[in-house]
């Protein structure tokens, strides 16, 4: 078959598709891409209708290779050509084949025009949006560190000879990829030294190798294997201490040289691609700096400043947290200390798989405090450990403090450049006791600034926020003997590790910790639930918060509890950080419920309100800090939304008091209503008049008790002053969830892991054997990963080391690139459906009415509609669509389900709540769309013209009002219309999941737009974005 090839008319490439040569053009020559912003939109309707183009009898895809299609083709490159130099080019192929159940995607930044109808141009299989990447804030202009410094700049290359010999062994110390393979099995996997050397006493490989030379190995023990191992994974070296406490003489711990660390990092090649070497700063469209990557942000810019001429800045992170290891043997703990750099991206820096960071040291747990001990208190046993801990701080951080370190050490690169480097410690990631610990601060205090106990609760007014801790005052006080100073500055009396640190202020080596802060701290058990709790128990609301809690519809990344809230005693942090995106409509929705609750006073109205905008600006507070790019404006909105926090929540203050205060309070409305019931027996009443005396009585009782647990209740806990600290970080260090200690909490995994390989006697020793074996594997299988990119010889010998991937929830995509959708879980392969038959499997009266009405809007002939809703479908079980995750710039993994009347995983039936676009943006929709239930997957297939239709049946709903975040909640509500608005529409029309969250029982519902970044920027109340 001959195919017609039209030549690029900028370079000399020949393409027979319109779709690779308009992505050729959009790639290659992208200097041809644009045209001013008041020719855009014509354009963009222009680029539809040479999509509509491509289609056979209106709006079907070309699928065939005739003569009249390559007649079509040209036109189509044509009309590229012409539209080309207004817009981003589209790319037309979005079929894989006439079988295939896929369909081409592309997102956004601009909207259909109000004369466009999304649902009826959508129903062509052709690409109708354009693509670009997902981000919340877009840079458009760079400014790089002045030149004049040098920074970054190399003094010279530095090869890496071994891995670019191709005669050379990419596997050593193993003899072969076999060999590599092998060892890297029986190390990851946890298998025994045992059961390793009985698989080659059964003589498995020496049988194998008889036939096959090949199969040889280089180890026939797991002695041997160890020793290799340890060859592999050498550096960085540890090495063993002992500390000597009072009631336990010798406690081990475990350290590396900081410095050997800090150059094993940067010379790994598999983070070349991922590493900065100077400070930029990055502004957006309308001249507003952004910061998310620590080296754009004020921090790094102004320490590069004060370094010599032709340095590097090598910004050293730390992390720290004590782990529980076992309840048995004692109560084993551990306490790891880990190592990262800032040169590495955050994206790449925080990926476990990645191995970014590395454990620094191994710190010695104190033994268990005993009383009774003449002449050795309890506050001497703190005391001591608390010395022992900041001496050996000390130790591993004096690398940095000699002279050579501060004029700069040459260091090898992982992009094969020898570089002048200052390492410096620019943060430590710790909860709060931790971080009171390293720096010595009382746990009830602020360990950034010098905050008041008994101010802790109140957000300072703009411009009399209180001084930052004033370190070298310490250190003068310490060198004084001045405890009692000190101790009135809530200062612990002990040499701190930090303060031996050359060019640091200790107080900003404190980051915001997302997860301990806001996930485990204010929206935790003992806080923002327990308080809300208590408000639905004081308004008898429990019982339609469980009934909502229960019927929470999933999400991804989101998994619904199947228990009410107040029968579960303990949550994890991924609960709790699930809790984050639920609370606020499951709150409100309980509130707002009429069916079978009694009609609300005014007073009680005035609670409600107060109390949800109170959860509602936390929670948009939560969603703002999770954003990774920022810029003044954002950084404004968080600051807008904890101060109106702060305003609120004195509506909860009754729920913060103490288990003292209760009893008080319970025994003065006890005496108080024996009073009432006296007073109401020494009088006659009418009927009516005992009813309101008994309100006027209950009424008196409950405000009783509002005044004392007030008068006992404060916010004053340090958990939410470090929010106030927020807004400033950003600026000066960069984006929040970059420093959050989730990282922590990953790594102890496989600490966890390696101590449960041990044989727990001697576990400390063990644990760094094990671990540092398996980070070995993993750093060698990353670097030839790095290296097989751009050495074939690397690539062809990495062929045998590929393993098999599992599916992931999260992708990532370059802008333009080719998305697509799947139809998944095709229902009974061997049986042939037809639209009849799954209308009555699904129940579904006007499936093929809504078809018709359907394909009349594609297809004028009506011989061929009544062919298609005659002929054969095929009936699938979920959608599978990629939709921009903001909190990860890269892309999640919606998977929309509809089973029918099937159970799903042995549980109920699965209809999920997907988002319609609807293409005009008027009263009626939301921003252009309305969610609706899936009730059928299902696609068709003309023979006669080759054209496919995958379609879906779906039941919208209607917005409440005008479609605007509304009331307190800030929440569009939506209702089921009547009558039923149920119609087919192409699977191109959805754009991915809603959550919704029922306030009437299945008629109306909350849009949750809190339940992640993406949903928020897209539906969020119009006077405050």
């Amino acid at each position: 078959m001959n195919t017609t090839k039209t030549c690029c008319p900028y370079c000399s490439k020949l393409y027979s598709r319109a779709g690779a040569y308009a992505e050729h053009l959009r790639k290659k020559h992208p200097e041809h891409r644009w045209k001013p912003t008041s020719e855009r939109t014509n354009v963009f309707a222009r680029k539809r209708r040479c999509s509509d183009t491509l289609s056979s009898s209106k709006n079907a895809k070309l699928r065939k290779r005739d003569g009249k299609d390559e007649n079509r083709l040209e036109r189509v490159i044509q009309q590229i050509h012409s539209a080309y130099s207004d817009f981003e080019p589209h790319n037309p192929e979005t079929s894989m084949d006439d079988g295939s159940d896929f369909e081409e995607i592309h997102f956004n930044n601009l909207s259909p025009t109000d004369e466009e109808d999304n649902l009826g141009n959508a129903s062509s299989d052709t690409a109708s949006r354009t693509s670009a990447s997902p981000s919340v804030e877009i840079c458009e202009r760079t400014l790089p560190f002045p030149s004049e410094y040098k920074a970054g700049v190399p003094l010279r290359q530095h090869m890496f000879r071994h891995p670019r010999n191709a005669s050379s062994n990419i596997f050593q110390p193993f003899a072969n990829a076999l060999d590599y393979k092998l060892a890297r099995f029986f190390q990851t996997s946890g298998i025994s030294r045992f059961r390793i050397d009985e698989f080659f006493k059964d003589g498995i490989m020496a049988a194998a190798a008889e036939n096959d030379p090949t199969y040889r190995v280089s180890f026939r023990s797991s002695h041997t294997l160890h020793k290799l191992l340890d060859s592999m994974a050498s550096e960085p070296q540890w090495t063993e201490g002992i500390v000597k406490y009072r009631l336990e003489p010798e406690t081990q711990f475990y350290y590396r040289n900081i410095l050997q660390c800090t150059k094993y990092l940067l010379r790994q090649r598999a983070y070349a691609e991922n590493m900065v070497w100077s400070p930029v700063k990055e502004t957006d469209s309308k001249g507003e700096q952004i910061y998310n990557e620590m080296h754009t942000a004020h921090w790094w810019w102004d320490t590069q400043l004060t370094l010599p001429i032709g340095s590097t800045l090598v910004p050293i992170l730390l992390a720290s947290d004590v782990t529980h290891l076992t309840n048995f043997s004692g109560g084993k703990k551990l306490w790891p200390l880990y190592l990262s750099i800032g040169n590495i991206t955050s994206r790449v820096r925080n990926m476990p798989s990645m191995n970014a960071w590395i454990p620094l040291a191994l710190l010695p747990i104190s033994p268990k405090r005993v009383s009774g001990i003449d002449g050795y208190s309890i506050d001497t046993q703190k005391q001591e450990s608390l010395d022992v801990i900041h001496k050996l701080l000390a130790y591993i951080l004096k690398p940095l403090s000699n002279p050579a370190c501060r004029k700069g050490i040459e260091m090898v690169c992982a992009d094969e450049q020898v570089r002048l480097c200052i390492p410096r410690v620019s943060g430590w990631l710790a909860d709060h006791p931790e971080n009171c610990t390293i720096h010595g601060i009382k746990s009830n205090l602020c360990t950034i600034c010098s905050s008041p106990k008994k101010q802790l609760g109140e957000l300072p007014e703009p411009g009399c926020e209180y001084p930052k801790r004033d370190h070298k005052a310490y250190t003068a006080a310490y060198c004084k003997s001045d405890k009692k100073g000190l101790l009135s500055d809530g200062v612990k009396y002990v040499e701190n590790a930090l303060w031996s640190l050359p060019d640091i202020i200790p107080h900003e080596l404190v980051r915001a910790d997302i997860l301990h802060h806001l996930f485990l701290g204010i929206t935790g058990t003992d806080h923002m639930m327990k308080w809300i709790q208590a408000f639905l128990e004081k308004h008898d609301r429990l019982v339609p918060f469980d009934y909502v809690w229960k019927r929470l519809p999933v999400y991804p990344g989101f998994h619904p509890p199947r228990k009410a809230y107040r029968s579960v005693s303990q949550w994890s942090g991924k609960e709790m950080r699930c809790i984050g995106k639920v609370v606020l409509g499951a709150f409100a929705a309980a509130l707002r419920r009429t069916a079978n609750q009694p009609r609300l006073t005014g007073g009680q109205k005035q609670d409600f309100d107060k109390a949800i905008s109170c959860i509602r600006y936390l929670t948009d507070f939560m969603l703002m800090a999770q954003y990774r790019s920022h810029t003044a404006s954002t950084i404004a909105y968080m600051e807008k939304y904890l101060r109106k926090f702060h305003e609120h929540k004195d509506v909860f203050l009754a729920c913060r008091a103490g288990k003292e205060a209760r009893n008080e309070a319970g025994k003065a409305k006890q005496q108080l209503a024996s009073d009432h019931r006296l007073a109401e027996a020494s009088e006659r009443h009418t009927v009516a008049q005992r009813e309101r005396l008994r309100k006027e009585h209950q009424l008196e009782r409950q405000l009783l008790v509002e005044d004392l647990l007030g008068e006992e209740a404060d916010f004053n806990f340090p958990k939410i002053h470090m929010l106030s600290h927020y807004a400033d970080q950003i600026p000066r260090y960069g984006s929040l969830p970059q420093y959050s200690t989730e990282i922590c909490e990953t790594y102890h995994k496989l600490m966890k892991d390696a101590y449960n390989r041990s044989n727990r006697v001697d576990a400390m020793s063990q644990i760094v054997q094990i671990y540092t074996r398996d980070h070995g594997f993993a750093m060698r299988d990353k670097n030839l990963e790095a290296w097989s990119k751009e050495l074939p010889h690397v690539k062809t010998a990495m062929e045998s080391l590929i393993r098999p991937t599992r599916r992931v929830e999260n992708m990532t995509a370059d802008a333009g690139s080719p998305l697509f959708m799947k139809l998944m879980g095709k229902v009974n392969p061997e049986k042939i459906y037809s639209l009849k038959l799954i209308a009555e499997e699904y129940q579904l009266a006007d499936l093929v009415s809504a078809t018709r009405a359907y394909l009349q809007e594609l297809i004028q002939t009506d011989s061929d509609i009544e062919r298609l809703l005659s002929g054969p479908a095929e009936l699938f079980t979920a959608l599978q669509i990629p939709v921009p995750d903001l909190s990860d710039n890269g892309f999640i993994l919606h998977h929309i389900r509809c089973t029918g009347r099937q159970k799903f995983r042995k549980r109920a039936p699965r209809a999920d709540w997907a988002w319609v676009e609807m293409g005009r943006r008027t009263n009626a929709t939301l921003k252009g769309k309305l969610p609706g239930r899936i009730e059928a997957f299902f696609k068709l297939f003309d023979r006669q013209t080759g054209n496919t239709y995958r379609c879906a049946y779906v039941s919208l709903l209607q917005c409440v009002g005008k479609g605007r975040c509304e009331g307190p909640e800030g929440m569009p509500k939506v209702r089921v219309p009547t009558p039923a608005n149920k119609r087919v529409i192409p699977i191109r029309s959805i754009s991915g999941m809603a959550h919704l969250i029922p306030i009437e029982p299945d008629s109306q519902w909350y849009v949750n737009n809190r339940i992640d970044l993406a949903t928020w920027q897209d539906i969020y109340q119009a006077d405050e974005m």
